[in-house]
């Protein structure tokens, strides 16, 4: 059952979300009960801008450059640079093609409906690749088209993405829960559930649970209890090549990720930097 008011920018549930719940928002979100098997969305999707956005911006920068190109050549001397031409398709296909398998594999952490939208310009893209090398003169127009898709596209992210929202709850459990700002869990913690969130997700109590799941932040993961004394899989990951992953304690089969810097948790351990300050009654 639901029970929400706006009020001071915040939208606040008063009850659980219960199964199958998907509530949307461009503002900051407060739940004060449980998050059950629910959806859960403050801001534009993360995982697009911070993911997906320098991939397109990547896209757009290699099809502007293709129809520059190919626009100044006049269709007569077309057979006289033909190979220089091949050259640069060639080496221009394969960089589209690796940055398009890159956001595919995005696409499990994505909402259905991000996946459907972006999947629509990529289709796009991959059709133009099909063609590129056979018939040249007459896709020159349909490359521009396309690197105008992407610009756009770049630009409401853009738009969007300046509007920052924050969600705090106290657990929850087969969710998906994202924001574009922080995600604070003041309660239990959490089981089972993909957090994702352009800063830090942050869990107040130092006896609070990770169990499972995926989270997912901009530049800090702060938590108590990570993984489960059987070995439940737990993945962390920080995009911030500076990010910082911290916890109480770790269990094994933890995987923690900083900018693509993977470390696998094998024996479990609890946090030098935890002991210490117990030591010191901090």
């Amino acid at each position: 059952s639901i029970s929400f008011c706006l009020y001071f920018y915040f939208t606040i549930f008063h009850l659980n979300l219960d199964e199958k719940n998907t509530f949307d928002t461009l503002i900051n979100i407060e739940v004060y009960g449980n998050i059950i098997g629910s959806t859960v969305r403050a801001g534009i999707s993360v995982i697009n801008y911070l993911g997906i956005l320098p991939k397109m911006e990547q896209i757009h920068a290699i099809l502007k450059e293709l129809y520059d190109k190919f626009s100044a050549v006049k269709p007569a001397k077309y057979s006289q640079i033909s190979n220089q031409l091949i050259q640069i398709i060639n080496s221009r296909s394969e960089k589209l093609k690796k940055h398009i398998d890159d956001i595919k594999n995005l696409f499990t952490i994505l909402a259905d409906e991000d996946v459907k939208k972006v999947s629509l310009i990529l289709n796009k893209i991959q059709t133009i690749l099909l063609h590129i090398n056979t018939d040249l003169i007459n896709n020159i127009d349909q490359i521009h088209t396309v690197e105008e898709d992407v610009n756009n596209f770049i630009a409401e992210m853009k738009n969007i993405y300046d509007k920052r929202a924050n969600i705090i709850f106290h657990y929850a459990q087969n969710s998906f829960i994202q924001a574009n700002g922080n995600i604070l869990v003041k309660g239990q913690g959490c089981y089972q559930t993909k957090l994702i969130a352009r800063n830090a997700i942050v869990f107040q109590q130092p006896s609070s649970l990770v169990r499972g799941g995926i989270l997912i932040a901009g530049k800090n993961i702060k938590m108590g209890i990570v993984g489960s004394p059987s070995g439940i899989a737990t993945y962390c990951k920080v995009l911030d090549k500076n990010g910082k992953i911290s916890a109480v304690h770790y269990y094994d089969n933890t995987t923690l990720n900083i900018n693509d810097n993977i470390k696998k948790v094998e024996h479990g351990f609890t946090s030098p930097d935890y002991i210490e300050n117990r030591i010191q009654g901090s």
